[in-house]
């Protein structure tokens, strides 16, 4: 007697059902797989970012490595240093990580949104001279601009596990904030935050060093 059970309702039904399965697995593996996949962008756009970003701010910039997630839009800054006044000054920044989210959808409507930025186990140098110079790089741009059709929007940032060195060459005295950490919202027109440091040193001229700790919140208006 032979029995044909590839072709009875329930054995087809129970093939059906086993067929969705493994085709849903594989839809919720890929899109796992798509949600987490980091690209190493390579050398070549690498250093086109240093490059970049070293002619906007008019100081040479260096980034170890750059990935970018790509199913949300990030991009993932690492071994970050902006350098100093001259090559053997010590650096204005070095920052472990810095992580930049831009959603792709805001692109239709020619609208750059960042929706995070985030800076996290970092040194800033900070320094100023009797004659007014500074160390600050040049994140700002002077004079009128031209007419644009986009806009640019930045939602949300964050910088901690963070230290502040700011020294006065003038007068002289410097500060030391240490674990520093500042983030910043924009929940209506007005962008807001909040900063707070610890442990943190100020020493004026030959005097003893005191200890500071600071707590404040803030806006930023124009």
């Amino acid at each position: 007697m032979t029995f044909k059970i590839f072709h009875h309702p329930l054995t087809q039904k129970t093939r059906r059902i086993i067929r969705r399965g493994v085709v849903t697995c594989a839809v919720m593996l890929a899109v796992a797989f798509v949600t987490t996949l980091s690209v190493d962008l390579g050398p070549a756009l690498k250093g086109s970012a240093e490059a970049g970003a070293s002619q906007y701010m008019g100081r040479p910039m260096h980034i170890g490595r750059l990935s970018a997630h790509l199913w949300r839009g990030r991009f993932v800054f690492e071994d970050v240093v902006i350098e100093g006044l001259t090559p053997d000054a010590r650096p204005f920044l070095v920052a472990d990580r810095i992580s930049v989210s831009m959603p792709w959808t805001s692109l239709v409507n020619q609208r750059v949104v960042f929706d995070a930025i985030e800076m996290s186990d970092w040194r800033m140098y900070a320094e100023t001279f009797p004659d007014g110079g500074h160390n600050f790089p040049q994140f700002t741009r002077s004079g009128p601009r031209g007419p644009s059709d986009w806009t640019t929007t930045l939602q949300y940032v964050r910088a901690y596990r963070g230290e502040f060195d700011y020294v006065d060459h003038g007068t002289p005295w410097n500060t030391i904030a240490r674990n520093v950490d500042v983030a910043i919202t924009r929940p209506t027109s007005e962008y807001r935050g909040q900063a707070s440091f610890s442990d943190g040193t100020i020493l004026i001229q030959d005097y003893e060093p005191m200890r500071a700790d600071m707590s404040t919140t803030f806006r930023v208006v124009g």
